[in-house]
Formats: structure tokens, sequence, C-alpha cells
């Protein structure tokens, strides 16, 4: 098999208003943390993942791993110049300081009951757009193949500066733990309503150049539990792995 396609049909595939509310709430958060705590951790993850997010976006898009036929903003259509930043910024950086800040806050005894009401807060503000009637849509917003070479081989790049991390920067591992186990909450319980909903699935190549079919339960299971594992919560640690190793954070807490 060659080919194995992630594919969604609901609105927040092509419309950005979700995604600029997202940017809003971690740019709050990261303000929040850097005046309380004299810290630019969250700063610097929300740069790291929204530079990275973006060049990631315009890779996939322009040599058409990923199909987006539309980028709307307030129903105005989006050139790529400013969509693909947008997209970087949201589900790049603004997820992983998310993933961060539900985290750290869990690590801390006095803390870990309001992060864990938060945790459940962000998800059900994930999932209930998804689950809304009206939301799925009958047209492919998005439609991704999980195993494009270059997809594959930058996944398995970012895994490993999770393993070097891990190893080298032993310090760190409760931080990224928290941080990882936090972006699987969000992203499992997303990937879930979103599939049950019926806008998110996995298909196959059709017969003919160009269709596609539901693929079986088994590969459902396999490529979303891939989506979520790799391409989310492990390829996002990365994003405080960067200023750690670069020396912009010298204490794991």
């Amino acid at each position: 098999m060659d080919a194995l396609f992630v594919t969604r049909a609901f609105r927040y595939g092509s419309s950005f208003g979700p995604q600029c509310w997202l940017v809003l709430v971690a740019l709050v958060l990261a303000g929040w943390d850097s005046y309380r705590h004299r810290r630019r951790d969250y700063c610097w993850i929300l740069l790291v993942g929204m530079a990275t997010w973006t060049a990631v976006e315009l890779g996939l898009q322009l040599s058409g791993i990923r199909v987006m036929p539309e980028h709307t903003l307030l129903g105005v259509s989006l050139p790529l110049l400013v969509s693909i930043p947008i997209q970087g910024a949201a589900e790049g950086g603004a997820l992983a300081l998310i993933g961060l800040f539900v985290g750290d806050r869990l690590l801390n005894r006095d803390t870990r009951p309001l992060a864990a009401l938060a945790l459940l807060i962000v998800c059900a503000i994930v999932v209930v757009p998804v689950i809304q009637p009206g939301d799925t849509v009958r047209e492919v917003t998005s439609r991704r193949n999980l195993l494009a070479v270059p997809s594959v081989l930058f996944c398995t790049f970012l895994v490993g500066v999770d393993v070097v991390f891990w190893m080298r920067w032993p310090c760190f591992r409760r931080r990224a733990a928290a941080m990882f186990a936090a972006l699987m909450a969000i992203g499992t319980s997303w990937t879930i309503a979103a599939y049950a909903s019926g806008g998110r699935w996995i298909e196959v190549g059709g017969s003919a150049s160009g269709t596609y079919l539901h693929a079986s339960p088994a590969l459902q299971v396999v490529g979303l539990s891939y989506d979520v594992i790799v391409e989310f919560a492990l390829a996002y640690v990365p994003f405080l792995a960067v200023p750690v190793t670069h020396r912009r954070r010298s204490t794991p807490a």
C-alpha cells in the first residue's frame, strides 16, 4: 500500500474562524504566563510551532499531498500566503502551547484539579463544534496522504528529536510527558468526535484514478491512531525541545 488518506468533511478544514480564536487564546495564555512566572517558554513554543507548521503546511499544499479546495475567513476567500500562516499558528504553535500550559499545571499538586478541569473544557471546546448539526458538509474539505514519503520522513525526524531530547535532557522528561499526555487527550477527543460525526475518516485509493474508498475498520483505527499519536502529540513535543536545546529555557519548571 503506497497511499492512505486522512480525509475530513467539515467546515474546520476550510473556514479559518476557529483557528483565529485558537491563536488569540494562545497569545493570552503566553502573555499571562510570561507576566506571572517571568519566563518566555510559551512565547518560544508559539513561535517555533508556528514557523515549523507553516513550513509543513506550505510544503503539503504546494506539493499536493494535502488538498484543501477552500480557504475562507468570514466568507472571504484567503490566498495561501495568508491562510497557511494562520493554519501554522493555530494547528502548530497554539495547540502545542495549550498542551504545555495544561501539562505544566497537571504536574503541580496545587493546580492539578484546575488543570484537569481546564483539560476537560479544552476537549469540549474542540469537540462541540465538530458534532454540531450542519458542521459536517457533503464535500471533502481536506484530504492528505499519510504515507507520502516527505511526510513520513519528516515525522521520523521529529520523533528522533523527541528521543534525543528525552535522553539528553532528563530534567525535562516530566514536562515533556505531561505535554504529550495533554495533547493526546485533546487529539483523541477531537478525532473520535470527528469520526463519529462523519467528518473525518481514512480512505484508500479506488480502482480508477482520482477515486477513493473508505478503508476497512482496522485501517481506520491504524490511520487515525497514527495521525493522533505520531503526527500530532509526538510531532509537537519538539516545539518544547527546540527552545530548551538552544538555551532559551534553563530550568525544567
